[in-house]
């Protein structure tokens, strides 16, 4: 028996193989030859109109726009339609029918989406005179627009310079300021200097009365109050004693050593008061001098925000400008090439047009007379075929005779 492969995948050409064994004469005809046979065959699947409608079908949906139908899903049904097309509706499997039902939707909506289309760049067509128009206004337009931007540039540029003038103007009177506020500060910041190591001694004398010891810390502060009392020219006998009192160890300090210490607290605290009544008197004055360069430190950095506030607006009108200038070049472009567009255009809507027609009348059509195919019926072999073949067997079975035997 001859092997049947599953109906749902059986081609054209597998389905005219088995009818053609099943049909195949028995023994007693002779048989054409192999090499004859498939060269026949291959004849046969060239020019059945059946199976090139099938295929036309299933290379539109191979062609169809992503938007409609995807590759991978084009892929797939594709050759499920050509062999669903390929078979009589009434030898369809179920499977076989609801494929032709989703190629028929599929179908419709690839009409539909190239009609759309169609219908769009018509529209565009119709509108090609109005485009020239709209192109020449656009650029127009925007060369009025780059007059505008270009225009706003000199007035920010201006105030630019300005700003930047003002900001010098404060930075120049901030430096004068400081400068006034240093001269006269002068004498104040020496007194103010000595105050302040004058007050690091009271504070080493008040550490080392209570604890004095060979480590580094108490050295320092012994250092400290020594060369406080050398600086601010204290008593020479309380200045030599001071040393070796401050070094001994508070319990084991004599009435003396106390009272050289007592001595020292008195003349750093007379010396903390006398800084003290000098920097008195010109407080209001140097109150009033920092005053006046806070004053001009804020005016300087208000006029410095200012000068980059003024680059920044100088930057964006200067840009605006090149991009104003890019549209009109791009506006003139549009304008010179209206006419070469417009060819494109027009060009694209009779090859559209022409894609539309063609699928109707090509795939389409033949989707619409394969899905209620009805079968044909099955071609036999040609009469004289069978009587050459008869004949010939008859003439090897039967020698010619001569016509007097026969006689």
């Amino acid at each position: 028996p001859v092997p049947q492969p599953p109906t749902c995948w059986l081609s054209s050409s597998s389905s005219f193989f088995v009818r053609a064994i099943a049909m195949a004469p028995k023994t007693g005809i002779k048989r054409a030859a192999p090499q004859a046979a498939g060269a026949a065959t291959k004849r046969r699947q060239a020019t059945d109109p059946i199976h090139s409608k099938a295929l036309a079908v299933a290379d539109a949906l191979l062609s169809a726009e992503a938007e409609v139908l995807s590759a991978s899903a084009a892929a797939m049904l594709a050759p499920l339609a050509e062999v669903s097309l390929a078979k009589p509706r009434d030898k369809r499997h179920e499977f076989e029918t609801k494929v032709v039902d989703m190629v028929e939707e599929a179908l419709r909506s690839i009409k539909e989406q190239r009609e759309r289309t169609l219908e769009e760049t018509k529209a565009k067509v119709d509108g090609v005179s109005n485009d020239k128009t709209a192109r020449q206004e656009a650029c127009e337009r925007a060369k009025a627009a780059l007059v505008e931007l270009e225009g706003a540039i000199p007035p920010k540029k201006a105030a630019l310079a300005q700003a930047t003038e003002a900001r010098d103007s404060c930075l120049e009177a901030l430096k004068t300021a400081q400068r006034a506020q240093r001269e006269g500060d002068k004498d104040c910041v020496a007194i103010e200097e000595q105050r302040a190591e004058v007050q690091k001694a009271i504070e080493a004398l008040a550490e080392l009365k209570i604890t004095s010891d060979d480590s580094k810390q108490s050295k320092l502060a012994v250092k400290a109050v020594v060369d406080t009392c050398k600086a601010c020219n204290v008593d020479p006998t309380l200045k030599d004693h001071a040393p070796q009192v401050l070094r001994k160890d508070p319990g084991t300090r004599s009435d003396f050593d106390k009272v050289v210490i007592e001595q020292l607290e008195h003349t750093l605290a007379r010396l903390l008061t006398g800084f003290d009544e000098a920097l008195a008197p010109s407080a209001p004055a140097r109150d009033e001098r920092a005053a006046v360069v806070q004053a001009a430190q804020t005016a300087a950095e208000e006029a410095e925000q200012a000068v980059a506030t003024h680059a920044e607006e100088l930057s964006a009108a200067q840009q605006a400008a090149k991009a104003g200038a890019s549209a009109v070049k791009a506006a003139q472009k549009a304008v010179g090439n209206w006419l070469k567009d417009s060819k494109v255009l027009m060009d694209g809507f009779d090859e559209l047009s022409a894609q539309v027609a063609s699928f109707t009348s090509g795939p389409l059509s033949a989707f619409e007379e394969l899905k209620d195919l009805v079968p044909e019926l099955e071609t036999v072999e040609e009469a004289d075929t069978v009587e050459e073949t008869d004949a010939s067997a008859f003439a090897s079975a039967f020698p010619e005779v001569p016509a007097t035997e026969a006689a």
